[in-house]
């Protein structure tokens, strides 16, 4: 078996462009397609929340669906490139889409509209994602060239982030009109994921490998669960994205009602996440120096602290709360940076011992549990806040002493229990070169060993 030629950092740059618009899809919409809709359109909240309620189950179950598809498939394109160069165009009309709602349509047939719309946005975007994050997955087997790569998506979707989180708002502030500005925005971050999307379909190459030959079941969609660093990548991860979801989602309420700053809530997020970027290079070095399951239990460590360290800034927040969020940030950045470059070595486990390559299946399945985890997040901070006797408005103290205690001390148990996990990660980097070595063995002439 030859290895892949090193990365190029043209290769790396068109990595870094296709999440940069995929991700600016998400964030514009996490942040700002609710209040559009509402505020905007003058749609009532209840056709919203029906129509995205609806698109979420099968948001949920898609992403299994889509990686065993990326990983049968056979064509001149390849298995991931394929889908790539065919759903790239229809991910950015459906994004449109989303943002360019017909005037004058009555309430069932704007419901209709958007169910309509996100289903389709969201199937596409579904594909092509599983699609290029098993593409980019094997593109290298080297494992510190694993890291660069995923430091290099991680950065451009970081990028993507702030252009969905603040360019939505402010080009339809500079066009005057909210409705046709929102459209504008929504048209032209299409048009980048579109862009990015064939970038990837077009200069990237697709290593030849042994094409899976299950047959679609639920007992195909679940093997990556016989995968021992994969679960333990699963567990982690998960555990980390629920504290996440949590944090950010709870975020307004700290920085309202303890720090007294009704207008923080923007300035805070952006410092936080200005600090990831300044140091997803500090983890990619740290990954260097030790292995990726350390660095990620480090990087979680910190940030748990950091959370933990927030129940002792004083009311009105002032310096300790500030440091302590960038500390956050900090930490942060190793989440940004470690599961992406983790998944492709728990996966060449699984070659190992299958004699094939499901990288589609692995993601596909990472997706799922990754948007379950999301949910809980944002379901915990609404239980949570019930439990302590939030009543909106102006909190009482019991209700915010209790609120801070989750949001603080809570998500920093959370986190030193996902680092917990990612501290027994088993494939360091000894052990992952001792698995390469034992493939290419394989590949010289033995048959793969079964599971």
């Amino acid at each position: 078996m030859t290895p892949p030629k090193p990365v190029s950092r043209w290769s790396m740059g068109v990595v870094a462009l296709a999440n940069m618009g995929a991700v600016g899809l998400i964030g514009a919409m996490n942040i700002h397609l609710l209040f559009f809709y509402t505020d905007v359109l003058g749609i009532a909240p209840y056709i919203m929340n029906t129509a995205l309620m609806i698109s979420q189950l099968w948001d949920i179950v898609n992403d299994p669906l889509a990686g065993h598809l990326t990983d049968i498939t056979r064509s001149r394109w390849g298995r991931r490139r394929i889908y790539l160069l065919i759903g790239a165009l229809p991910l950015g009309v459906t994004c449109a889409l989303l943002w360019w709602a017909p005037a004058g349509l009555a309430e069932w047939k704007l419901f209709a509209w958007i169910l309509f719309a996100y289903l389709l946005f969201d199937t596409f975007f579904t594909l092509t994602m599983v699609a290029l994050n098993s593409l980019v997955a094997a593109l290298s087997t080297d494992y510190d060239e694993r890291s660069t790569l995923a430091a290099w998506a991680s950065v451009g979707a970081l990028i993507g982030y702030f252009l969905g989180a603040a360019g939505v708002p402010a080009v339809a502030h500079w066009w005057g009109n909210a409705r046709t500005g929102f459209a504008g925005a929504g048209v032209a971050l299409g048009v980048l994921a579109t862009v990015g999307m064939l970038a990837a379909g077009v200069l990237l190459r697709e290593p030849p490998v042994v094409v899976p030959r299950e047959k679609m079941s639920l007992k195909t969609l679940l093997l990556p669960l016989r995968n021992k660093p994969f679960r333990s990548v699963l567990a982690g991860t998960s555990v980390a994205r629920l504290a996440f979801t949590f944090m950010t989602a709870g975020m307004p309420y700290f920085v309202v009602h303890w720090m007294k700053d009704p207008g923080g809530v923007p300035k805070a997020m952006g410092f936080v996440m200005a600090m990831v970027g300044l140091f997803i290079p500090f983890w990619r070095w740290v990954i260097g120096r030790w292995d990726k399951g350390r660095a990620y239990a480090a990087g979680l460590s910190v940030t748990g602290l950091a959370m933990a360290s927030l129940w002792l800034t004083p009311r009105g927040g002032g310096a300790a709360a500030w440091i302590s969020l960038s500390v956050v940030g900090m930490g942060l950045a190793a989440h940004w940076v470690a599961p992406t470059a983790l998944l492709p070595d728990a996966i060449d486990w699984d070659e190992h011992h299958s004699g094939q390559r499901r990288d589609g299946i692995h993601f596909g399945l990472f997706g799922l549990i990754d948007k379950i985890a999301r949910t809980l997040g944002v379901l915990l901070l609404g239980w949570g806040l019930a439990a302590v006797g939030y009543r909106g408005g102006t909190p009482s103290e019991a209700a915010l002493t209790g609120f801070r205690a989750l949001f603080g001390p809570g998500m920093g148990l959370l986190l030193l229990i996902a680092a917990g996990f990612m501290a027994r990660y088993p494939l360091d980097r000894l052990a992952h070169q001792r698995l390469r070595d034992a493939m290419r063995t394989r590949q010289s002439g033995f048959p793969p060993i079964e599971p």
